[in-house]
Parts: C-alpha cells; sequence; structure tokens
C-alpha cells in the first residue's frame, strides 16, 4: 500500500526541492546535496525503512566519510611544502595549440569582454554539475540496483584516492593561474565571472568555493582534473548498462572537457590526464570484482560449505 504512495511523495518531493532552491540554495554544496539525496532515498524506500537505514549506514556512511576526507585533504594538499607546477601542462598545450594554448584560442573565438553569452552561461552550468552528478548517479543506482551501486563507488573511491596523492605530491596550477603569473598570455576565468554576474544570494550561497555553505576547493589541484575524470567514469561504467543512452554519455563528457579548457580551469593536458585516471581505474577495479566473483563462485561450488547468499542482492526498494 505504501509503495502506490511513492509518485505522490516523489512530486512533493520536487516541490520540496524546487522550494529550497529558490529560498535557501541551489543544493550542490556537499552537506545539502547529502540532505536532499538522503530524503530522495528515503522516498523511494517507502515501504522498506529497514532498507533505508541500513544503507544509509553500511553504504552510504563510509562514502560520506570518505569524501569529506579526500575533500579535506585536497583543501591542504598546495601547503605541504611542494610549489605548484607548470610543467608539463603548460608546455604540452602550447606545443600543440601554440602560445597560448587552446583556452587561449577558444576564449579569442568565444570570450567577449564585458558581456557574457549564453554559451558562457551554458559553459557555467555544466561546470557546475561536477558537484552533484556523480552523487546523484550513485542515489540513483543504489535505488534501482545495490550491487551495481557498490560496484560504481568503489570506482567514485578509487577516483578521489588516485587524484589525491597526486594532488599532494605534484601541485599543478590552472591556466588563469599561469596567465596570472606571467607565465602564459591573458585569459579570462570566465566561471568567476558568470558567478560574480549571479545576483540571486540563494544561487550564490550554493557557491562551491568562498561563500556560505561552500566546500573546500584547491586551485592547484588540476592534474589530474577530476570535473573530466567523473564523466568519464560515468560514461565507461554506464556503456553496457544504458545502450541507449551512450550518444549523451559521450557528449557529456566531451563537452565538459572542453567547457574546462574554455573557461580556463583546465589545460588540455589535465583533462586527458582525468580521463586517463578514469580509465585506469574502472579497468583496475574490474579486474578486482572479476578476481571476487571468480573466488566467490568457487566458495559456493564447494560442497562441504553452506549454502551462501549475496549480499548485495538485497533492494532498498523491495
Amino acid at each position: 500500500m505504501l509503495r502506490r504512495t511513492r509518485p505522490f511523495l516523489f512530486a512533493a518531493y520536487l516541490v520540496a526541492l524546487a522550494g529550497f532552491t529558490w529560498k535557501v540554495a541551489v543544493p550542490v554544496s556537499l552537506q545539502y546535496l547529502v540532505l536532499w539525496l538522503s530524503a530522495a532515498m528515503l522516498v523511494a524506500s517507502v515501504g522498506n525503512p529497514l532498507g533505508w537505514v541500513k544503507g544509509m549506514f553500511l553504504d552510504w556512511l563510509p562514502l560520506y566519510i570518505i569524501l569529506i576526507c579526500y575533500s579535506s585533504v585536497r583543501g591542504v594538499a598546495d601547503n605541504l611544502g611542494e610549489a605548484p607546477h607548470e610543467f608539463p601542462q603548460r608546455q604540452f598545450d602550447q606545443f600543440v595549440f601554440g602560445s597560448g594554448g587552446l583556452t587561449g584560442r577558444l576564449q579569442s573565438w568565444l570570450w567577449t569582454p564585458h558581456r557574457l553569452a549564453i554559451w558562457d552561461y551554458g559553459a557555467w552550468t555544466i561546470y557546475m554539475t561536477h558537484f552533484f552528478l556523480g552523487l546523484a548517479v550513485a542515489a540513483a543506482l543504489w535505488i534501482r540496483d545495490r550491487g551495481t551501486f557498490l560496484a560504481f563507488s568503489r570506482r567514485l573511491v578509487g577516483l578521489w584516492m588516485g587524484a589525491i596523492m597526486v594532488f599532494a605530491a605534484y601541485p599543478t596550477v590552472p591556466p588563469w593561474m599561469a596567465a596570472n603569473n606571467g607565465s602564459f598570455p591573458h585569459l579570462t576565468r570566465i566561471v568567476g565571472r558568470v558567478w560574480h554576474s549571479v545576483t540571486s544570494e540563494q544561487i550564490s550561497a550554493a557557491r562551491p568555493s568562498g561563500g556560505r555553505g561552500s566546500s573546500i576547493e584547491n586551485a592547484v589541484a588540476a592534474v589530474p582534473s577530476l570535473h573530466a575524470a567523473i564523466p568519464m567514469m560515468i560514461c565507461l561504467f554506464m556503456w553496457s548498462r544504458w545502450r541507449r543512452g551512450r550518444p549523451l554519455l559521450v557528449v557529456y563528457a566531451f563537452l565538459m572537457g572542453v567547457t574546462l579548457v574554455y573557461v580556463g580551469e583546465h589545460f588540455v593536458f589535465d583533462v586527458l590526464a582525468g580521463w586517463l585516471l578514469a580509465v585506469v581505474v574502472h579497468l583496475a577495479v574490474g579486474r578486482y570484482e572479476r578476481r571476487g566473483s571468480s573466488a566467490a563462485g568457487r566458495d559456493l561450488r564447494d560442497p562441504g560449505l553452506p549454502e551462501q547468499m549475496d549480499p548485495r542482492a538485497w533492494s532498498p526498494a523491495d
């Protein structure tokens, strides 16, 4: 009976989310995102509250703790004694695309000083999806199938951990900072310009850096680009699971890469490094899962062992 109320509860949830976005903030900062994703999963678990509680503690609490630790360490990575570097990302871009790199070329074609175009707001929107899309996809997978969620969350953790090791060992500067340092032609940090053009306090409150309800940001955590890595990871993971959506997956990953370069937040080298990290993590985790499945299969075939149930088999919607 309760499950029949889910469509109405989801409708009420969407109304509440719209009201919160309008009156308080766009929920892209970590604390707001956790709140609203947890609420969405609670609605999906109507009729199975124990499944929701179990999922929040067993599946999501460890993920949130790892994410908070990652964000905290990432925020101080440039204070560990290692000066930020411009090599090899700046040299790579200049060798391939000229003295201004691809960022300079794109901004010379598309950027108009003192006037924001519709594609500038579009680029800002694509850039902002990074702050919620990975966890939103994880929540959707958790609602649909816990085993698939666990596989995806392993890859997210792998991305975070792999990136933070590089950030701490070799901090690097983005194009806009290289330009400010005088080692790169003049560039505009377009994301910052769009933020300044947004006068709504509700939207400004959700700014991922430098504002109320903000998440921790480190400007020299540029290589590899997690903005590029997460869309690529989603594309790789969903490729065999969402065949009809393959064009959308590819287009989104590509547009994110172009956006990052255009707005001056990443060199092409950073984007390629992020894509490479996603491929390596996806393959490594996949190999680990296949080995684990083989070992579990051997155990279950052992006639001396009692019949076991896959702990991933339960679904929050059951």
